[in-house]
């Protein structure tokens, strides 16, 4: 049994001519039966041709979803992380914002998860604190008190992007009144200021 160069037929050993076609096989080189077997008379080439483009898409397929998967790894893993970090380390990411909002030994930061909540506090001797003194007493540094609502702005929107998925849409924030922990300068809730003592006073 012997195939046809041109149509891949099968035809007799003896054939001169393609019983399907006509093509003569006086000047056919002999084929590989192995290959024609895996082609289709209507095109010859086209299996083994598909066969290895596929095998080339499959390569850049494979390469695109470890791709996929590694940036959904680090995204995911990424809220993960913040999601699930200690109170503390919270805290010290909130600290690291305010020292650059407030300046260096200006406030200290606490962080509670159960609440999601960021307790600032003024530190004794501090320009803020000073601040609110000058301003309750004498009532004539507002320029100074505004900077303050500029620097505790810069300071909720900068919490915001390091906060994982669960808790940036509510956490609490507020400035604490040094002379009555019960009371605040400033509150806020996500990156929105609620209260400012200052338009009180």
């Amino acid at each position: 049994m012997k195939y046809c160069p041109a149509c891949g037929a099968k035809n007799a050993d003896a054939a001169k001519f393609c019983a399907k076609c006509g093509a003569s096989f006086a000047d056919a080189e002999p084929v590989d039966s192995t290959v024609k077997a895996t082609t289709t008379p209507e095109s010859p080439a086209s299996t083994v041709t598909e066969k290895h483009r596929s095998s080339g898409n499959g390569w850049i397929g494979a390469i695109i979803g470890v791709i996929v998967v590694g940036i959904v790894l680090i995204v995911g893993g990424h809220s993960f992380y913040l999601n699930h970090r200690s109170a503390q380390a919270t805290a010290d990411i909130g600290q690291t914002i305010a020292n650059k909002e407030f300046g260096d030994d200006e406030v200290r930061v606490y962080y509670s998860k159960s609440e999601n909540t960021f307790t600032i506090k003024t530190l004794s001797g501090s320009a803020i604190r000073s601040s609110f003194t000058e301003y309750v007493e004498d009532g004539d540094n507002q320029s100074e008190i505004d900077d303050v609502t500029t620097e505790y702005q810069r300071f909720i929107d900068g919490v915001e992007g390091k906060m994982g998925s669960k808790y940036r849409e509510a956490y609490y924030t507020y400035i604490e009144n040094p002379w009555d922990s019960t009371k605040v300068f400033w509150d806020s809730r996500g990156t929105k200021i609620g209260y400012n003592w200052a338009e009180d006073n």
